[in-house]
């Protein structure tokens, strides 16, 4: 497991927040599909489940057209290579395998487990478009977010090939409206669930404006009740840059030596 490094004051802060139950919403930011940090997460996970805060996983892996098969593997209804087999059909294309370590610990758990993001294809759509699908009652406005959130998505866009000749704004309408209906799912599921922790690329987590930041205002959550943390290797420089041009709000960053 990689160490907790101070960036710029980590002190094993989520295992820390945790434990003292400070936290009842935990967003843990990822870069995906990395076999080390899955294995961190699963142990923040188990820990949440041991200290009763783990009434709910989000996660990013699954859209919310796909939670009735998950749902199916978490009642014992699908084998886990059914459950595979069945999600390979579907437009997300995570590797599962990589993840589950942290599917079955919160299934172990009795928690459950909530794709958070919309199809992909429905926000390819919006990329195509400019235009907005019907939202659900109570999810944030797409098009209102901080000049920071767009601060930090521009930094990130190709500046080459087929995606360099859509216009920006379409790319940022496009990644606001999905996080905007993950911060919905979260909200709902928190609601419903209780305590929980939510796994997503770290451009969701981390950006001011984004899924945690969103999520965090509709459920009117003081800051001290949720926990951003951050994963990326050898970012050092890009992090603080990002920090003091003020487009990120990351309170602890995992990274691995």
């Amino acid at each position: 497991m990689p160490r907790l490094l101070r960036m710029p004051f980590l002190d094993q802060a989520p295992l820390r927040v945790l434990s003292e139950h400070t936290a009842s919403l935990v967003f843990l930011g990822e870069v995906h599909e990395r076999p080390w940090l899955v294995e961190a997460y699963t142990g923040l996970v188990g820990e949440a489940c041991r200290r009763g805060k783990l009434g709910f996983l989000g996660v990013e892996y699954f859209n919310y057209e796909q939670q009735g098969i998950l749902d199916e593997w978490l009642a014992g209804e699908r084998s886990w290579g059914n459950l595979v087999a069945e999600y390979a059909k579907g437009p997300e294309g995570f590797n599962l395998e990589v993840y589950r370590p942290l599917l079955e610990t919160a299934r172990r758990c009795g928690s459950r487990i909530i794709g958070v993001m919309p199809p992909r294809d429905k926000a390819r759509r919006v990329t195509l478009t400019g235009a907005l699908p019907g939202l659900p009652s109570g999810a944030p406005d797409p098009r209102d977010y901080p000049s920071e959130y767009e601060c930090v998505l521009r930094a990130l866009f190709p500046r080459e090939g087929p995606m360099a000749r859509i216009p920006v704004e379409r790319l940022v309408l496009a990644q606001s409206y999905k996080d905007s209906i993950a911060a919905w799912r979260v909200a709902e599921a928190y609601r419903r669930y209780g305590p929980g922790v939510v796994v997503m690329g770290w451009v969701h987590v981390e950006t001011l404006g984004a899924v945690a930041s969103r999520a965090a205002k509709l459920l009117s959550l003081e800051p001290i009740s949720w926990l951003v943390t951050g994963a990326r290797e050898s970012l050092y420089d890009a992090v603080e840059a990002a920090r003091l041009a003020r487009c990120l709000e990351t309170r602890y960053l995992l990274i691995r030596e």
